[in-house]
């Protein structure tokens, strides 16, 4: 580009972040489609994170109370509310207790009343992985109930991954749970989610759209050239007047190859 020009950089859009350096002379380096306004010849350097597709079954559970395990038992008992180390999938959590609210009841989730035994496995779920490979873990939660929120952490190969997640108090408030895991020598992960909190008044809650992805992590470059030509005119003089023995021609610095030429007469050479 010219001296003072800018030109828009561009790479694979739709990723999940993007991470520009040297950040010199650009619009945002976290974005796509940077507009580049460097001073200087600047060669920049963008790392790319996306996240595969999600490894979870029934990680939103539509499909009902298939593909986990827990450690509670599904209810309720037919006549009785959802007691204590029990769960339940279920649109709305006020049909399974009448003091639990329905909480965005348009889409099925797992609705829990919390065990009363600690590191007792709310979910759990077989996921076959790849090794030394980065991956996300999400999911939402939120109490059904005031009072006494759950404190849910995640267990991997029974390894404590991240801290413990205490649910925003009150009931309907989202806490989302993230959390980032590398597989190591591992080919199998046995993820857990589990409650530390055994209180048996509150601790209900209702967990939703757990995912698991791969981080897929490039990079590449691309070199912006300023380009400030300066031009010299060289001439020899005819020999006699009437003749076309003389020439102009044209020497160009402080540009960037190739250049075009396009003389007066139509010329295109130098």
């Amino acid at each position: 580009i010219c001296s003072g020009a800018s030109s828009s950089l561009q790479t694979t859009p739709n990723a999940d972040a993007y991470s520009w350096t040297p950040t010199t002379g650009l619009s945002d380096p976290t974005i796509s489609n940077p507009i580049a306004s460097p001073t200087t010849t600047t060669t920049y350097y963008v790392d790319i994170t996306s996240r595969g597709g999600n490894l979870i079954k029934n990680g939103n559970f539509e499909d009902g109370n298939i593909g986990f395990t827990s450690g509670h038992i599904e209810g309720p008992i037919p006549g009785n509310p959802l007691g204590a180390g029990m769960f339940s999938v279920i649109e709305d959590a006020s049909l399974v207790h009448p003091a639990f609210d329905p909480c965005l009841g348009t889409t099925k989730k797992l609705v829990v009343n919390g065990s009363t035994t600690a590191n007792t496995d709310i979910w759990c779920q077989d996921v076959p992985v790849t090794m030394n490979t980065d991956y996300d873990l999400s999911f939402w939660a939120l109490s059904v109930y005031t009072g006494n929120p759950a404190v849910l952490e995640i267990s991997i190969n029974n390894q404590q991954v991240g801290g413990p997640n205490p649910l925003t108090p009150g009931p309907c408030n989202n806490t989302i749970v993230n959390e980032v895991w590398n597989s190591g020598t591992n080919t199998i992960a046995t993820i857990c989610i589990r409650n530390q909190n055994i209180a048996a008044a509150g601790n209900d809650f209702a967990i939703d759209n757990i995912l698991f992805r791969t981080i897929c992590q490039y990079r590449d470059s691309v070199t912006v050239y300023i380009s400030d030509p300066q031009l010299t005119i060289s001439s020899v003089n005819l020999l006699c007047n009437g003749l076309s023995n003389g020439s102009a021609s044209a020497t160009v610095s402080n540009g960037h190859q190739p250049y075009s030429y396009e003389w007066s007469n139509g010329n295109t050479t130098a």
